[in-house]
């Protein structure tokens, strides 16, 4: 994500509507921005897990959800600008 410049700047670990999107596990519907908010945060609170946190994200397959969400974000906005 930092290769492509996708870590957006915030304050993290104040964001309360992160947490409650992440505690419902529901990542449908989320615009592009939050989605991308959601895994710099994951990556920011990794940094103190040692790739722990962000491993156990991968294995409940809450970044391959996301990503999903991403992707079907892009297809939308391409789909209608043809």
């Amino acid at each position: 994500m930092r290769e492509l410049d996708l870590i957006i700047p915030f304050n993290w670990s104040h964001w309360d509507y992160g947490k409650e999107i992440f505690e419902k596990g529901d990542y449908t519907n989320l615009d592009t921005i939050t989605l991308l908010k959601l895994l710099t945060a994951f990556i920011r609170a990794d940094h103190f897990s040692y790739g722990a946190g962000l491993a156990s994200r991968f294995k409940d397959r809450t970044i391959e959800k996301i990503l999903k969400e991403i992707k079907k974000n892009t297809e939308s906005v391409l789909n209608s600008t043809i």
